[in-house]
């Protein structure tokens, strides 16, 4: 089944292009040419904002699908300044069988630094 993960990440310090948060593992999550938004030979997801302000221009409104590790990955192409929030949405199948929710994850670089992945805060 396609699924649309809808999140808000909000900032706390501004970040500058070539940011890139990662958001991960989505278990068992696959993707196919049937998958909406879904570019197989770029391996790349659109992005849509469900807040209708445009948020997903910030990522160039695609994300890179990383198969083998369930993530996906956003590059921020513009900066987002201290106290953003960015909303977006994107599609993913997955698996026909019912399973229970796993804990994801947010882990973001910049330029020459990382840091330490958290788990993400769930509004269910």
């Amino acid at each position: 089944a396609v699924n649309t993960i809808h999140v808000t990440l909000a900032t706390n310090l501004p970040l500058t292009p070539s940011t890139k948060l990662t958001l991960y593992p989505f278990k068992d999550a696959t993707m196919d040419a049937d998958v909406p938004g879904y570019n197989a030979a770029a391996r790349t997801i659109q992005l849509t904002d469900p807040s209708g302000q445009g948020n997903e221009a910030l990522f160039g409104g695609s994300a890179e699908w990383q198969g083998a590790n369930k993530a996906v990955v956003l590059s921020l192409v513009t900066t987002a300044p201290q106290q953003t929030n960015m909303s977006i949405s994107f599609n993913l199948r997955n698996p026909g069988s019912g399973q229970s929710s796993t804990r994801i994850w947010v882990a973001f670089s910049l330029v020459g630094s990382s840091f330490q992945a958290t788990e993400l805060q769930r509004d269910f």
